[in-house]
């Protein structure tokens, strides 16, 4: 007999074994006869639908959500995902992990929210990472731009701005905060003009700064005794100009790894707060080292822990730096910061604060006391004779004696 017959033949003689390269056939064959038609149809979708993905690492995520928790839709829905935005009472419900079908503007939207990150898994920013992943039908984007540009003017028309603290490895909404109008910052003559009139300038000059191919970027150093208005006039700025504002305190970042990951997510388009930066202890490694102990039974002292100097300069301006932010840093000690820290295009300007002048003060008092021009005429005289009063002093007397105005000489002998 050939050889290939007898194999053949005790194949066939073996029931056990063709019972299992039979199962083996008829399996391939049902997992073709499902997939086949699975695959047809992502060829059909991806033909005739267009997809946005939007990731949590990113602003506009927010104004998804924002724009999902106020849509008729979720009055409805079955599934909701809660969103804090603070350890206040502030929070969006929103359209939960799963599929939605929604309708806006007359045509169908579907709105897959997925978690990024497996439960239980930490991921370097620390908040867990979710994604939406908006799909319309037909092969325009006109559908999705529109949505997404909605999402972006309803965040723009809240009369409360966007503020975010570094906690916890990652971008922290804090409870909207009402929007600070120009008209409650008290400056020197001429003060409020200039920063205004750069800060326009910068915020409106990304052609220019790309045609001479040089960073668009701006810093600035607001330096002073604490309550003279440094962080309310960078809060006002934001609210005339409708940018978000990023509040990073150093102390609470633990390397140099962090500090660029908490500069690089930060809004681009926003204006970046460091306060205090002089209470920072910043280890300047451009020192030369003293090189090893000449006693071997010494030990070498540790690494610091935190970050450096040189972490810091590089993220500030760094390859990893965004255009278009503004950088602001308050100082109560200017005199204690590191010469290369305040240097020409790391701090583009530096602007001086001080306790408030006879005048500012009087015009406080005309906001909260509107028409009473005795009043304001009080509170010149009494500033005159308490040159060291800041603003966040009067605005504590003004506001303590807004029942009675008589009672302002009194409030201030208690300061």
């Amino acid at each position: 007999m050939h050889p290939i017959q007898f194999v053949q033949t005790q194949y066939a003689e073996n029931p056990i074994l063709v019972a299992l390269v039979g199962a083996m056939i008829t399996g391939s064959l049902l997992w073709l006869f499902k997939a086949v038609p699975r695959f047809l149809l992502g060829l059909l979708m991806d033909a005739i639908t267009v997809e946005v993905v939007v990731s949590s690492d990113d602003e506009v995520f927010d104004w998804i959500n924002d724009w999902l928790a106020r849509h008729k839709y979720t009055r409805t829905a079955r599934k909701l995902k809660i969103t804090s935005r603070s350890v206040q009472s502030d929070w969006v419900l929103a359209p939960g992990y799963g599929r939605h079908l929604l309708w806006e503007g007359g045509t169908p939207i579907l709105v897959d929210r997925q978690p990024v990150d497996k439960p239980g898994s930490a991921n370097v920013l620390g908040r867990p990472r979710e994604q939406f992943i908006l799909t319309s039908l037909g092969r325009s984007q006109e559908r999705l731009r529109a949505t997404i540009d909605k999402a972006n003017r309803l965040r723009q028309k809240r009369d409360k701005m966007e503020v975010r603290l570094w906690q916890g490895g990652w971008w922290q909404p804090l409870a909207r905060k009402a929007k600070r109008p120009l008209e409650s910052v008290f400056l020197e003559d001429g003060m409020l003009e200039e920063v205004l009139a750069d800060a326009k300038w910068f915020f409106g000059a990304g052609p220019w700064h790309q045609s001479l191919g040089i960073p668009y970027r701006l810093g600035w150093l607001f330096e002073g005794p604490p309550g003279t208005g440094k962080t309310t006039l960078a809060m006002a700025i934001a609210c005339k100009f409708d940018r978000p504002i990023f509040i990073l305190n150093l102390a609470t970042v633990t390397d140099d790894n962090t500090l660029l990951a908490a500069f690089t997510t930060a809004d681009p388009a926003s204006i970046l707060i460091i306060e205090d930066i002089d209470a920072v202890r910043i280890t300047n490694e451009r020192t030369e080292s003293s090189g090893p102990t000449a006693d071997p039974s010494v030990p070498e002292p540790k690494e610091p822990k935190g970050i450096t100097l040189s972490g810091l300069l590089n993220a500030i301006d760094g390859v990893a730096s965004a255009d278009g932010r503004l950088l602001v840093l308050t100082t109560n000690h200017p005199e204690n910061l590191d010469a290369a820290l305040v240097r020409r295009n790391r701090v583009d300007r530096r602007w001086k604060f001080g306790p408030m002048s006879p005048e500012r003060a009087g015009d406080m008092a005309l906001r909260f006391f509107p028409g009473r021009e005795d009043v304001a005429e009080v509170v010149r005289g009494i500033a005159a004779e308490h040159r060291e009063m800041t603003a966040s002093d009067w605005q504590s007397v003004l506001s303590r004696s807004r029942k009675d105005p008589d009672e302002i000489p009194r409030l201030v002998a208690t300061l």
